[in-house]
């Protein structure tokens, strides 16, 4: 009788594609839209299922959240996204399932080529960057991408380039809208509540006038 070998089962290796979209108005508010997909066999059999996150920014966070230019609010939906595929990992890999690498999708060339000069020069490249904000906000990228590294993944930064026209980028782009225009509305409404407050007040400051 021949003897069983017991083998430790091989970890499937996955990746995870996340496609970000941002919608800016200056002053007004941001939208941000991201879905997350994994290869079509684990989705299919949901070992990773499709997720999606969608986010606004009101004009009062701007500061807040330092995102008062576009290109921070690329980064600050990249940061989102690798904050989505820490999720992830944290929740699905085990033993015999492993997230080999993490690719997050940007339209911006800018951001993109931005983020991957300062992480292949290191620290010493961001006393170049003059802006502190956007200095802060790029380490915070660095860091996200550093805290995915230490946990065995592959990360890349990467232009949508093919991926530009493809069901999750669209996906994304139309959440971001979304939430853009929500945020846009809450800054007219309180554009419209204080022009009414101002008008009453006015008013009534013209009672009793002859």
């Amino acid at each position: 009788m021949s003897h069983l070998r017991h083998t430790t089962p091989v970890a499937p290796r996955l990746s995870l594609v996340l496609h970000t979209a941002v919608d800016f108005v200056p002053l007004q508010g941001i939208g941000i839209g991201i879905v997350q997909r994994a290869p079509t066999g684990a989705a299919r059999n949901n070992i990773i299922p499709t997720e999606k996150r969608q986010y606004s920014v009101k004009r009062s966070q701007f500061s807040a959240e330092n995102v008062k230019t576009r290109e921070r609010a690329y980064m600050f939906a990249i940061l989102h996204a690798m904050g989505l595929a820490r999720g992830t990992i944290k929740r699905r890999c085990t033993t015999t399932l492993r997230i080999q690498k993490v690719t997050v999708l940007c339209d911006s060339s800018t951001v993109v080529d931005l983020i991957n000069f300062h992480r292949e020069h290191g620290p010493k490249s961001l006393e170049s960057v003059i802006s502190t904000n956007d200095r802060a906000i790029i380490k915070r990228v660095l860091t996200g991408i550093r805290e995915l590294s230490r946990r065995g993944v592959d990360v890349a930064i990467a232009e949508d380039g093919q991926e530009s026209s493809s069901k999750e980028t669209i996906k994304a782009k139309t959440m971001a809208r979304q939430k853009g225009r929500k945020a846009c509305r809450s800054r007219r409404q309180v554009q419209q509540t204080a022009l009414i407050e101002t008008e009453a007040a006015g008013n009534q400051t013209g009672i009793g006038v002859a």
